[in-house]
């Protein structure tokens, strides 16, 4: 340790941490080396108000893309950042189950409409597989007076 760098006012203790790059002297604290900016540990995560809000909403409006920021806070050591993975995870899962379950309301919606109006009027003469324009100039003309 005699090429270490020792930052001003730093009194290095008996197992300091060095750099693995720049072999300079960082504090237990750091997360970056001062001297090469190469990471040294990870920075915890965040968990204030602000933060919490973007989770909640990403996990509510993108349920699928909650997933991914869920996990991450769920496998922290922080017990905050547990508390809140979990409650984005569950954010995400319910928001999943609703827009499927109001995906399947609307295509039965839009199932429903489709088969009334497509359901022939009565009385009315066509005939299926021609593709005979005179029999669709009559099948025309039959849902016009049919109309009138």
């Amino acid at each position: 340790m005699e090429n270490s760098i020792v930052p001003t006012g730093y009194v290095p203790q008996p197992n300091a941490l060095t750099c693995q790059v720049c072999h300079i002297v960082v504090r237990n604290n750091w997360y970056f080396c001062p001297n090469c900016g190469k990471k040294l540990k990870n920075a915890p995560l965040s968990t204030s108000a602000w933060k919490q809000f973007q989770l909640y909403i990403l996990s509510i409006f993108l349920p699928p893309f909650g997933l991914i920021p869920g996990m991450r806070y769920l496998f922290d050591k922080n017990g905050n950042a547990k508390l809140v993975g979990t409650i984005c995870l569950l954010l995400t899962v319910l928001s999943s189950i609703l827009t499927i379950w109001i995906t399947m309301v609307l295509v039965q919606q839009i199932n429903i409409e489709l088969n009334h109006a497509l359901t022939p009027l009565p009385g009315l003469q066509y005939n299926h597989g021609s593709s005979n324009t005179n029999n669709s100039m009559n099948y025309t003309n039959s849902i016009l007076k049919s109309l009138q």
